[in-house]
């Protein structure tokens, strides 16, 4: 259970300005009176949260006129060193959002609190808990109102289209335009690079390659504004996704080794894997072999343990075209995979039917097999 650092002077300040006795005290909040001795002389410096929540509901005050004064500058250093891009590549969003939830107090002013509800519900959804994701969005929303702020508008816009693309929810291309259209209030290009990939992605699935690419190479266009490699490996992955699809085995080749050099650049290992994945289609059909990397990075998949789930979509049509055994494979996976991905194993498998099904509930009328 979290614990807080208690002030022992304010406390003691209260409680004389409310005159209660001490022995009082504790039978209010339901400790002992050697207990509340230890607070105020400072012999015991940590309450725990339903404590501190009985403490200042007893003396009439906010929580935090209870313990000691955190530096409310510290919020804005991390939102403004963009802790949770520079943590990115390595996947410790929950340090991120231990590290946020820790700087985070009432003190704040509203427009920082909004940006740390935007950078929560960020580290959240990228760990795949999007119904807390949501919850913090909603938090940006109320605020937002009261700010008049266009771009923490745009920056509310894109994530909850884009955590309604993940879920394969309709309503998230209507999102992520409204995001697009406040684009020129976005803080950075970086943000818009990240809009245009989700904006490229969710095309390639409604079956319009051509705007997909184009919005993926406004995508890696502004992310080598903002010189950012992560990102930059990301929109290589996008353009190897898309140049599968048409058939452009050279062109999924060629960003598959920027791919890889944005990726060491990172230190985006799993960045670096899923270009091997991606890579590995285009040289089947190029009749080429494939490396030892491949290899290594293909068994990780047949174990059953990898977590980018996006990608499985091109391993499977590469087992399937080359009559390896996938079956089993897919059954493991299954329930993990994403509904559009379903879809395209689908009809990879000649399941004309079952893919149709899924192409109509998201109504991708150009994805329909006759």
């Amino acid at each position: 259970m979290e614990t807080y650092k208690i002030d022992k002077n304010k406390l003691k300040e209260k409680i004389e300005y409310t005159g209660m006795k001490q022995s009082l005290l504790a039978h209010k909040v339901g400790v002992s009176e050697k207990t509340i001795s230890r607070w105020v002389t400072g012999k015991v410096f940590f309450v725990k949260y339903h404590n501190l929540e009985a403490l200042s509901h007893a003396l009439n005050c906010h929580k935090d006129d209870l313990l000691e004064d955190r530096d409310t500058g510290l919020i804005h250093t991390l939102i403004e060193e963009e802790l949770l891009e520079k943590l990115s590549p390595y996947d410790n969003f929950e340090m991120v959002e231990q590290i946020f939830l820790h700087a985070f107090n009432d003190r704040l002013d509203e427009k920082t609190k909004c940006r740390a509800y935007l950078v929560l519900a960020n580290a959240n959804w990228k760990n795949k808990k999007y119904p807390l994701a949501l919850s913090y969005l909603d938090k940006v929303s109320k605020c937002a109102e009261s700010l008049k702020d266009e771009s923490i508008w745009f920056e509310y816009y894109y994530q909850l289209g884009t955590i309604e693309s993940i879920k394969g929810e309709q309503k998230s291309y209507e999102t992520l335009v409204k995001a697009f259209d406040l684009r020129a209030h976005a803080r950075s290009p970086l943000l818009i690079g990240k809009l245009s990939n989700n904006l490229s992605m969710m095309y390639r699935e409604m079956g319009d390659l051509e705007m997909a690419l184009s919005y993926m190479e406004e995508a890696y266009r502004y992310f080598e504004i903002a010189e950012k490699y992560y990102n930059l490996s990301i929109a290589c992955q996008g353009m190897m996704t898309i140049y599968n699809e048409l058939k452009a085995y050279e062109q999924v080749l060629k960003y598959g080794q920027l791919g890889k050099y944005f990726s060491n650049k990172a230190s985006y290992d799993q960045g670096y894997d899923n270009v091997l994945l991606y890579e590995i289609l285009a040289l089947f059909e190029l009749d080429r072999p494939i490396s030892d990397e491949h290899k290594a990075v293909l068994r990780k998949v047949t174990k059953g343990d990898y977590k980018d789930y996006f990608v499985l979509e091109f391993v499977f049509i590469y087992m399937i075209r080359s009559k390896m055994d996938y079956l089993d494979l897919f059954v493991m996976y299954k329930e993990h995979l994403p509904i559009f991905v379903k879809a395209m194993v689908y009809k990879e498998m000649g399941k004309k039917e079952e893919a149709n099904e899924i192409f109509k509930a998201l109504s991708f009328e150009k994805r329909f097999i006759n």
